[in-house]
């Protein structure tokens, strides 16, 4: 009996650090302008369908950190009031 516990045990570890190694932390920087090349200040970088998002600063940087998984392409969605994309 604590042979077969020992087995589940371990095989779930290796479950878990395979799905662990199926994501990673991807930090992408850049700066927001708009057609005569100022840079748009408060507007909103945002990773498609989930809540992680950053505002721009007043040089129009930001600096978005997220955790990708294996097969699926992030994309940013970024939007200001006032423009149209």
């Amino acid at each position: 009996m604590k042979n077969i516990i020992r087995i589940c045990f371990l095989v779930s570890l290796m479950l878990m650090s395979g799905m662990a190694l199926a994501q990673t932390s991807m930090t992408v920087n850049g700066t927001v302008k708009d057609a005569k090349g100022d840079p748009i200040i408060g507007a909103a970088v945002m990773l498609e369908g989930s809540t992680v998002g950053v505002v721009t600063d007043i040089d129009g940087k930001y600096s978005i950190t997220f955790t990708t998984r294996s097969g699926k392409t992030p994309r940013l969605v970024f939007s200001s009031i006032s423009f149209i994309t």
